[in-house]
This record gives C-alpha cells, structure tokens and sequence, in this order.
C-alpha cells in the first residue's frame, strides 16, 4: 500500500485544514418525504464479483479494491479492515450509524447534519473541509441512508447504505447549505455502505466500506481516484479507534 499511499498522500492530507461551522438547519421544518437508495447501485456494490486489488497493508490488517460499475460508469472503491481485538464491534456500529456526530470521528468534516428522519432511516449532509488554498475543492452532499442490523440473519452482520438525495429533494435545507458554503460544490453523484462483518472460522469480525461518487466541478475524475485511494482507508481507522475500548 505504501506506494500509491505516497502518491497521494501530499493533495489528501491539505484535507485536515479547515473551520468548523454551526449547522445551518437549525430551526428549520422537519421534511415531510423520504428519500431512496438506488438499489440497482447498491445491488452492484454490494455484489463479490469484479473487484480487482489495488493496494494492501499487512500490518493493519487492510485491502484495497476497486471495481467499474455499469450502473453508473464509473470506478467504485472498497476498504476491508480486520478489526483488532481490542475494538468494541457493538460501539463501532453505533458510531456508524450515529450519523450526526461523524464529525467527532474524523477530522475530515466540518459539519455531519440530520435533515429529516423517516422510521429506520435518515436523510442527512456532510460538508469536507477545504484543502488549504483550494477553497473551490470543497465538497457536500445530501444522502438518504438506511441501516439494516443482522443481514439475511446472520447475528453481528450489520450494514448502513446510502444514495444522494434526488434533486429537488431538501431544496430550502440545500439552498441554506449553498448560501452558508458559497465556495463549496454539491456532489452530484454518491452512493457506499458501511458493513461490520462478524468473525468466522478462521477469520477475523471486519470493517467493510464501498463507495462510488462524481465530485462535480472542476475536480478531475482522476484525483479523485487518487483522493479516495488514500483516504478510505484513513476513514476506516478514525472509526475502528473511535471504538477501541
């Protein structure tokens, strides 16, 4: 991993710089409808086949893979960590799904901010930080996310999956997120699941995370790639030592 982790490592690490803000929602009316996730997407990304490996750290347990995805053409990425004994799986898939304080786990965000709740499921943003004098990289989006615990009833198998909210879906809490971010861009295109896999024979319990996204604006494809390649995986372990007991 540590090759194309170098490669990277100078454009992903501008990430960390940034001032929080106060969520721009507060107030406002709950939203009445419920977003969806694009199952053809999701199904895709769930699926084993096609995933080509593309980097891997032995020592922490971790594996790269990327695959291209027909649904919507383009490249999607995976993480799958090994879990360390000394991490609390319960308290993980809490912080996973405790969307609202995403921000507290990584350093990667301004705000994470519920827009609208809707039985097991939640629509919510995020907003990045900007890379130092790259103001014009920021990026947000609005998901509609739903968290399925015990998979095809497998005890400890838990997984969250989300699709960005169609346009015209949260249009007043956008336009207050636009106004509050006015360098920022919308990501017009993201979809990924957080999965916790439990530990089988021979295997240990494991984090999973798929992601496929179009950054919009000016931000070439390419760094994106390069972008994602490097900072999955510093996503996975914000939250893994966020639940080290």
């Amino acid at each position: 991993m540590k090759g194309w982790a170098r490669r990277v490592s100078k454009w992903a690490s501008s990430l960390g710089a940034g001032a929080v803000l106060v969520s721009v929602v507060a107030g406002l009316p709950a939203v009445s409808h419920a977003g969806s996730l694009d199952q053809a997407v999701i199904s895709e990304l769930l699926a084993a086949q096609g995933w080509s490996p593309v980097g891997a750290d032995a020592s922490a347990g971790l594996s790269m893979y990327e695959k291209p995805l027909k649904s919507v053409g383009l490249t999607a990425y995976m993480g799958v960590r090994d879990l360390p004994a000394d991490v609390d799986v319960d308290r993980l898939w809490a912080l996973i799904v405790d969307v609202v304080n995403h921000d507290r786990v990584t350093n990667k965000l301004v705000e994470s901010t519920l827009v609208a709740r809707h039985g097991g499921a939640v629509d919510f943003y995020q907003v990045l930080k900007p890379p130092p004098l790259m103001a014009s990289a920021q990026r947000y989006w609005f998901v509609h996310s739903v968290a399925r615990r015990d998979v095809d009833g497998t005890p400890g198998h838990h997984r969250r999956c989300w699709s960005g909210l169609r346009e015209g879906e949260a249009a007043e809490v956008r336009a207050k997120v636009a106004a509050a971010y006015p360098d920022a861009s919308e990501i017009p295109l993201t979809h990924g699941c957080w999965e916790v896999v439990p530990a089988v024979a021979g295997a240990p319990a494991r984090l999973r995370y798929r992601t496929v996204s179009d950054p919009g604006g000016t931000l070439a494809r390419t760094a994106l790639s390069l972008l994602t390649t490097r900072t999955l995986p510093e996503n996975l372990a914000a939250f893994i030592d966020a639940a080290r007991r």
